[in-house]
């Protein structure tokens, strides 16, 4: 393993730190979204979405530095980067296996807010609603 790739697995690592917390805290905005929602407390809605644009723009910005990532390596550190963010497998060691676990635990969050946000986009939007086929 190269020291490129050793760096790049903790910077990798940090930043899908901050992806999950950014997601927890869409996720927790989401639900009161849905609490309002249900309510049809209007402005809390509002309020609400206006507050979820801050982290939804913030995960934005950490994905993109996740992919700047990938342009800094080559090579075979290149392919290492590919197949630990696809999940292509059993990691090799333990520092790529904590970043394969990161990118389990953000995968399963970001269906739950996936799920979440259908939910209440079909709520607040009924027959207008992103998710619905057209």
């Amino acid at each position: 393993m190269s020291e490129m790739w050793t760096a790049a697995l903790a910077e990798l690592l940090a930043l899908e730190r901050k992806i999950f917390r950014k997601l927890n805290e869409t996720i927790d905005i989401t639900r009161e979204l849905a609490e309002a929602v249900d309510r049809e407390d209007q402005v809390s809605v509002q309020m609400l979405l206006s507050n979820r644009q801050m982290p939804l723009l913030e995960l934005q910005e950490l994905n993109a530095a996740v992919d700047l990532k990938r342009c800094d390596l080559s090579g075979e550190d290149e392919e290492s980067f590919d197949w630990l963010i696809v999940g292509g497998g059993e990691p090799e060691t333990p520092e790529e296996k904590e970043v394969a676990d990161q990118l389990a635990l953000n995968r399963r969050v970001l269906t739950q807010l996936a799920e979440l946000d259908q939910r209440v986009n079909e709520k607040l939007c009924r027959e207008k609603s992103l998710y619905r086929k057209r």
